[in-house]
This record gives structure tokens, C-alpha cells and sequence, in this order.
């Protein structure tokens, strides 16, 4: 990091261990001593809509998410302010933290006049440390700050921590360079990550556009296509057939009260079935298993409730074990065509095309009513021709999706350095000009 940086001329010990040595004509500043006002606020009762009817914007830890904060969701009215005490609006510029749960140590900068819920501390105005240059070093030291938190399910930092934080500085004008520098250089940054990001989606898109072309039209583009009648798969090749689920598939019988010692539950996940341990002694283990079904190798795992919620509605399983009764299993005689049938509803569940089948609130879809959905099904000579065209394609897409999402973790991580060096004084940046900066890229 430091090779394209000088380093400053001498340094010091700066009495904290992960802040480590900054030059030498710099400060420690304690945050409660440099800021005028270190603040929280509250969560008005959400039974009552009426404290949500104003202009005032309400910022949660949902909207910390490093940038500047120039709108939120909720908005209060000034009554509301005035019926709870806790409540009082900061002014733009503020610096923000979560302090609670997943959130914990997300980072924001007011760009309006804003209040907030109990679970952001926030910074107001201080003569000794640059706002902008704050927000920087909470970034740079977040993995230090959560190390402070404590609580047992989720970790928890409170306004005394924050307000007890050390923070190495320079002269307020010589912080504003630095924050000038970071601004510049991880706004490069950051244009480098959306590209690797827009290439992750652009591979995710073209995944589900090839699987659902090749799941209801083959790959031959010259056969002559006939209407399905099925809304969700309006054509298919002329020589497929068209059958319904359960002449491919039958359900496996959910059962009760048995010892499941030596088994594993298993749940549905994004990429599939996931297997997790239980069997940690004799007998029936206390892990929801009052109705479960068996699932074996081969089987095909759904998820026919809260279906508009649930990111994937199937599963193919690679393991032997018990699964929870609110999954559907499947078996099928031909693992090819349990293979075909994963490909084929994971392109229906993207597209969300099963809503015809919908019922109830929680947009259940009822198991006989799933098992007399008709699907368009390939010879058996041209399946396996489709099958390896899945798989190849997916399998490139999952590599070219991996280096893309490495590319990212490597330039998160350069720039979380290059703020760390800069707000601990390890480069020296007084002298950068954007401007000559930018003529020397050009």
C-alpha cells in the first residue's frame, strides 16, 4: 500500500493497540471530548401510523450503508418529535453507526436534517475532527469496533463505547485532505467494483435466460414448435410430450415418531439442499422432527409454501437424511430425469411462473394441484444431450461468477487498506491534487 505513498517523516506511539504508530505531530481525540453532541433516538410504537405522517426523515440501520443519506423510508411529524423526547433532528453532515445486531458498525452521513431509531449513534459537529474524515476511520477500524460489542445471540455496541473511541488525527484542514484523497481515489475504486458487479449479474442473467430456453425448447432451433396450453411454457418442441408431475415423480410418505439417532436434517437453500448434523445421541433428537420426511440421494426437494418468499423452490439432494415436514420429497425412478426436473423448476421459481397455483396467505401450492401440473418432457435420447449442455454452461458461469466475486473481495479489501493507511497517517497525502491525479490517468 505504501509502495505509490511517502511515508511522514517520524512517528509516534499512539496508545492504542490496532491503531498502532501515527506520525508524530498528530492527536489522539476521544470522541466524546471532540464532539459537541453524541446522540441516539428511538422507535416510535408502530401500532400507530399517525407517528409516521410527516416529513421529518427517520433513519434505521437498514439505511446505513456508507454513503451520504438524502432520503428514508419512514418520515415522522413534528408532533411525533415533540411526544417523545429521544427523538431530536441532527443536522446534515452528522456521522452515524449502528450499533446493534447484523447492522452493527454499517456507517452513514446525514445529507438532511434527519432523526433516528435507538440503534444509531450519531456524531454531530465538532472543531477537532472533519466529519468526513470520521466517517473514514469508523470504516477503517468496523472490525475493531465489533470486537468491542458484547451480548450473547448478537452483538451490541452501546453510545458509551462509541463515544470512548480514540480517534489518531491531524489538524482539522490537513483530516480534510485526507478525506478529499479517500473521496477521489475509493470513488475509483468503487467504479471497479460496480463493473465486476454488473458482470456478476450480467452471467446471472444470461444462467437463467439459457436454462429456461433450454428446459422448454431443446437445443436444436430448427424443430417445429407446438402450443403447450400451460401459461408458464406456452411451447414446446413438436416431438416433447407433455405429462404431468406425477407420472415422473411420486411423493415420499412423511413419517412420525420414528428414532432418528445417525440421521441429518436437512434444509433448502439458494444453491440447494443443505445437510446439517443432528445425530448426537440415542434416540429422538429435539430438532422440530415430530413430522419428517426421509430423503435419499436422487430425491427432489420443494418448497410449495410461502412460495413467493422462499429463493428457491427446489432442491436436488446429494445425501440421506430426515427433512423437515414443511418440505414436499419427491422421488423419481430415472436420475436423469430428477436432473431435467431440478434444471426445469428452478427456471419456473426464477420467472415466478408456478402463481397460477397459489393458494391461501401464505401462498401455499397445494400438493395434489402441483402434481397434476403438466410439463413439457424431452426423448430420452435427446435428455442427457440437455443435461450435459446445463451442465456445462452452468458450471462456466459458476467459475466465471467466482473470479468475478474474487475481483470484488480483493478491491473491498484494497480499499478498506488504503483507507486504514490513510487515516493512521501511514501515507503521506498532503500533497495530492486530484486534478494532477486525474491528468496523469489520462
Amino acid at each position: 500500500m505504501t509502495g505509490r505513498y511517502k511515508a511522514y517523516p517520524e512517528y509516534k506511539e499512539s496508545g492504542v493497540e490496532w491503531v498502532g504508530k501515527i506520525p508524530s505531530d498528530w492527536s489522539m481525540w476521544k470522541l466524546a471530548h471532540a464532539f459537541n453532541e453524541i446522540g441516539s433516538g428511538t422507535t416510535p410504537p408502530t401500532n400507530n401510523e399517525e407517528w409516521f405522517k410527516g416529513n421529518v426523515p427517520w433513519i434505521t440501520t437498514g439505511e446505513l450503508r456508507e454513503k451520504v443519506i438524502i432520503d428514508t423510508k419512514k418520515k415522522l411529524s413534528d408532533s411525533t418529535l415533540t411526544t417523545f423526547p429521544t427523538l431530536r433532528k441532527y443536522p446534515v453532515g452528522s456521522v452515524a453507526i449502528a450499533m446493534y445486531g447484523a447492522t452493527i458498525g454499517r456507517l452513514g452521513i446525514f445529507g438532511v436534517e434527519a432523526t433516528t431509531n435507538q440503534a444509531c449513534c450519531v456524531m454531530t459537529t465538532s472543531k477537532q475532527l472533519d466529519n468526513k474524515y470520521l466517517f473514514y476511520w469508523l470504516w477503517a477500524f468496523k472490525e475493531d469496533i465489533i470486537r468491542l460489542s458484547s451480548g450473547g445471540g448478537q452483538p451490541n455496541i452501546n453510545q458509551e463505547k462509541v463515544a470512548s473511541l480514540k480517534v489518531s488525527a491531524p489538524k482539522p484542514e490537513e483530516q480534510q485532505k485526507i478525506a478529499n484523497f479517500l473521496d477521489h481515489e475509493t470513488a475509483k475504486i468503487d467504479t471497479l467494483i460496480t463493473k465486476q458487479e454488473k458482470l456478476i449479474e450480467l452471467l446471472k442473467e444470461k444462467l437463467l435466460a439459457n436454462r429456461y430456453h433450454t428446459v422448454t425448447k431443446g437445443l436444436n432451433p430448427d424443430v417445429s414448435f407446438v402450443e403447450t396450453g400451460i401459461s408458464w411454457t406456452p411451447l414446446a418442441p413438436e416431438h416433447w410430450s407433455q405429462v404431468p408431475n406425477r407420472s415422473v415423480m411420486s411423493m415420499r410418505r412423511v413419517l412420525v415418531g420414528q428414532n432418528y439417532r445417525n440421521y441429518q436434517l436437512l434444509s433448502l437453500t439458494k444453491k440447494g439442499v443443505l445437510v446439517r448434523n443432528i445425530s448426537s445421541g440415542e434416540g429422538k433428537q429435539s430438532d422440530h422432527l415430530d413430522r419428517t420426511q426421509e430423503v435419499r440421494k436422487g430425491d427432489l426437494v420443494f418448497c410449495l409454501f410461502d412460495v413467493e418468499e422462499t429463493p428457491r423452490t427446489v432442491g436436488l439432494s446429494h445425501h440421506l437424511g430426515m427433512i423437515s415436514g414443511d418440505y414436499t420429497v419427491f422421488e423419481c425412478s430415472n436420475p436423469n430425469m430428477a436432473r431435467f426436473l431440478e434444471y426445469f423448476y428452478k427456471a419456473m421459481d426464477d420467472r415466478k411462473l408456478l402463481k397460477p397455483l397459489y393458494r391461501g396467505l401464505r401462498k401455499r401450492i397445494p400438493k395434489p394441484g402441483f402434481l397434476r401440473v403438466n410439463i413439457p418432457v424431452p426423448p430420452k435420447e435427446e435428455l442427457e444431450s440437455i443435461l450435459q449442455s446445463l451442465d456445462y454452461l452452468e458450471e462456466r458461469i459458476e467459475q466465471l461468477t467466482h473470479l468475478a466475486d474474487k475481483q470484488v473481495t480483493i478491491l473491498k479489501e484494497r480499499k478498506t487498506a488504503l483507507i486504514s493507511a490513510a487515516v493512521t497517517g501511514k501515507i503521506d497525502v498532503r500533497n495530492f491534487n486530484s486534478k494532477e491525479q486525474g491528468s496523469h490517468n489520462g
